[in-house]
């Protein structure tokens, strides 16, 4: 089988293959990260997602926004680590390869919606 990296007029990421997926690393190195310590994908799991803003009032509106959907949310001031107001929204959700960049797409709505950033996820 070609790699994608030695077939001509493809620029695409290093792959990897979990199950019957084939996924880009990069936005998707922590599914290849837990595939390959076994983890089922088909299975909820925790998933913490962060969230950056300048003032506690664009945090805190995010937050409940977040709240609507289901996750339960932190808010957290600036300290000497982190110096913006920061969103950490966690709940059980499956996480996949369709589902990853959906999560991305709706969290970096509602981050720019408030003014803030997306961070990214963990699970």
């Amino acid at each position: 089988m070609e790699n994608a990296s030695t077939t001509k007029n493809v620029a695409l990421a290093p792959l990897a293959f979990v199950g019957k997926q084939i996924l880009q690393t990069g936005p998707f190195h922590a599914l290849v990260w837990l595939a390959g310590l076994g983890a089922d994908l088909s299975q909820p799991r925790h998933v913490l997602h962060f969230l950056y803003f300048a003032g506690e009032w664009a945090a805190a509106a995010a937050a409940d926004d977040i709240g609507k959907a289901g996750y339960e949310t932190t808010v957290a001031a600036p300290d000497d680590t982190i110096p913006q107001w920061t969103v950490r929204a966690e709940a059980y959700r499956v996480v996949d390869g369709s589902t990853v960049a959906a999560f991305r797409a709706w969290f970096e709505r509602i981050a720019g919606e408030h003014g803030g950033e997306y961070d990214g996820w963990e699970a």
